[in-house]
C-alpha cells in the first residue's frame, strides 16, 4: 500500500512540476513517461488541441526539464495558440539546452518575425542556415524577412538560392513562395 502511494505520489509530483527527476540521471520509468507526454502532445498538437498540447508537453518537462524538443514543441503550441511571447520563451529553452536547434531556431525567427521584432528574426534564420547550409525553409523566411526590412538585394539572394533549386529536392510551396517574392522584387 505505502509502495504504491509512492509511486503514484512521485507520479503526481512529476505532472505537477516537482519532478524528483530534475536533479538525478533519469531511470527508465522517466523515459517511458517523458516519451508517453510528448507523443500525447503531439497527438494533440495535430488534432489542433493547442491548450492539451501545452498540457502534455508540460508534463514531459516536469518530469526531465532537460528536453529541448519539449520546449521546441511546447513553444509551437504557444505560437499556434498566438501566444509568440510565450513561444519565444520556449525556444529560448529549447535552445539554450541544445545550442544546435535547427528547429527551435527557425521557429523562433518565424514567432519574432510575427512578434515585429524583424533583426532577431534574420539572426535566428541565419543560425538555421548556419547549422544546415542546405535548409531551404530559414533562405526562404529570411528572404521575406529582408524584403520588409527594405534590404532587397540581400532578399534576392536568399531567394534565388530558394528558386534555383531543384523542386524535386524541395516542397513546391517554397519554389513557388520563392518565385513569386522575385517576381514582385524584380517587377518595375
Amino acid at each position: 500500500m505505502v509502495g504504491r502511494w509512492l509511486l503514484w505520489g512521485g507520479l503526481a509530483l512529476a505532472l505537477w512540476g516537482c519532478s524528483p527527476a530534475a536533479g538525478r540521471p533519469l531511470d527508465e520509468i522517466d523515459r517511458m513517461g517523458v516519451e508517453y507526454y510528448l507523443e500525447q502532445g503531439v497527438e494533440k498538437f495535430y488534432i489542433r488541441d493547442y491548450r492539451s498540447a501545452i498540457e502534455a508537453y508540460s508534463r514531459a518537462l516536469a518530469i526531465d526539464p532537460r528536453q529541448a524538443r519539449g520546449y521546441n514543441r511546447r513553444g509551437n503550441a504557444w505560437a499556434e495558440l498566438g501566444d509568440k511571447r510565450a513561444a519565444v520563451a520556449d525556444f529560448d529553452r529549447a535552445i539554450a539546452l541544445d545550442a544546435n536547434y535547427l528547429a527551435a531556431f527557425h521557429n523562433r525567427g518565424l514567432a519574432h518575425r510575427t512578434l515585429g521584432n524583424l533583426e532577431a528574426a534574420v539572426a535566428d534564420f541565419t543560425e538555421a542556415i548556419r547549422i544546415n547550409p542546405n535548409f531551404p525553409d530559414a533562405y526562404l523566411d529570411r528572404g521575406l524577412t529582408l524584403i520588409s526590412l527594405g534590404r532587397r538585394e540581400a532578399a534576392i539572394v536568399d531567394l534565388k538560392w530558394v528558386a534555383g533549386r531543384e523542386p524535386k529536392k524541395m516542397p513546391s510551396r517554397f519554389h513557388q513562395r520563392a518565385t513569386e517574392a522575385l517576381r514582385q522584387l524584380q517587377a518595375p
